[in-house]
């Protein structure tokens, strides 16, 4: 995790990412405010520490090895959605 990222920690928020066939998504569930009040006493908005912790997530440097742990991951999920159901449900669906 980041710094960025941890400042998210205690406000009801979750981040996470998962692809499919087509897409890579990194998300930020948030309130709209956090829980913490800022300097002047007033709650503080959480878009700017949510997109800031994304893009923290996209500019992040990875170790070779974490690289090949998730090519791992990901080859194992897709073989658990590599089915004819999967892409003809992905299709209905889309």
């Amino acid at each position: 995790g980041s710094r960025k990222r941890e400042r998210l920690f205690g406000t009801g928020s979750q981040t996470n990412a998962y692809t499919d066939f087509h897409h890579t998504v990194f998300y930020a569930a948030c309130p709209t405010y956090s829980p913490n009040t800022g300097s002047f006493g007033s709650p503080q908005p959480m878009l700017p520490m949510a997109l800031d912790a994304l893009c923290d997530v996209m500019e992040a440097r990875c170790d070779p090895s974490r690289i090949e742990k998730e090519r791992q991951a990901v080859l194992s999920e897709m073989t658990m959605v590599n089915t004819i159901e999967y892409r003809v449900e992905c299709q209905i669906l889309s």
